[in-house]
C-alpha cells in the first residue's frame, strides 16, 4: 500500500514540475506578464512594419505583381495546309492514344500487306515519315510537306454510343 502512495505522490510532483516549466516558458516568451509592461507587445518593434496609410487599396495589391507578370498569349503557329497523299497507301486502322508515342497506325502499301507504324517511323518503300497519328487519319511528312492519309471508312466514336461494326481481323506485321 505504501508503494501506491509513493507512486501517487511522485506522479503529483511530476505534474507540478511540468506545469511550473510550462508557466516559466509562457512568461519568458511573452504570452502573459506577471508585471504590467510599459508598452504592449504588439507595438514593440512593429512601427516600421506598418504602412503610412492604414487603408490598402486593391489597385496597389494588383500593381505589386505578387505572383509575377501574366504571360502574353503566344500567337498560334501558322496552320500548314495538309493535302491528301498521292501515295498508293491504305490506312486500315488507327490505335489512337493521348500520348503520341503510344499511338499506332496500320497501313498497307502496294503489296496489300498491313504493317503497324508509330510516330516517326518511315513507311516501307516510300519516302514518307509518320508525323502524327490522329483519330481517323495519319499525317505524313514527305520532302518538308505534310500529307494526310485517311481511313476509307467513317470514324466511329464509341464514347458517344456508336456501335462498332463487325469486321474480319487483319494480322499486322511490325
Amino acid at each position: 500500500m505504501s508503494q501506491l502512495q509513493v507512486g501517487k505522490t511522485g506522479l503529483l510532483l511530476l505534474a507540478f514540475v511540468a506545469l511550473a516549466g510550462s508557466l516559466y516558458h509562457a512568461v519568458e516568451r511573452g504570452y502573459f506578464y506577471l508585471i504590467k509592461p510599459d508598452r504592449p507587445p504588439a507595438a514593440a518593434g512593429m512601427e516600421r512594419l506598418r504602412p503610412a496609410s492604414s487603408k490598402i487599396s486593391l489597385a496597389s495589391i494588383r500593381s505589386a505583381q505578387l505572383f509575377g507578370r501574366k504571360a502574353a498569349k503566344a500567337a498560334p503557329p501558322p496552320q500548314q495546309v495538309v493535302v491528301k497523299t498521292r501515295l498508293k497507301l491504305t490506312l486500315n486502322g488507327v490505335i489512337w492514344a493521348t500520348r503520341p508515342e503510344d499511338a499506332k497506325a496500320i497501313i498497307s502499301g502496294a503489296n496489300k500487306r498491313p504493317r503497324a507504324y508509330s510516330v516517326g517511323d518511315t513507311i516501307r518503300q516510300t519516302d514518307a515519315r509518320i508525323d502524327s497519328i490522329e483519330r481517323g487519319r495519319v499525317v505524313l511528312e514527305r520532302g518538308g510537306r505534310l500529307e494526310k492519309l485517311e481511313l476509307a471508312v467513317p470514324v466511329l466514336d464509341i464514347t458517344r454510343g456508336q456501335k462498332m461494326p463487325t469486321t474480319r481481323f487483319i494480322k499486322a506485321e511490325h
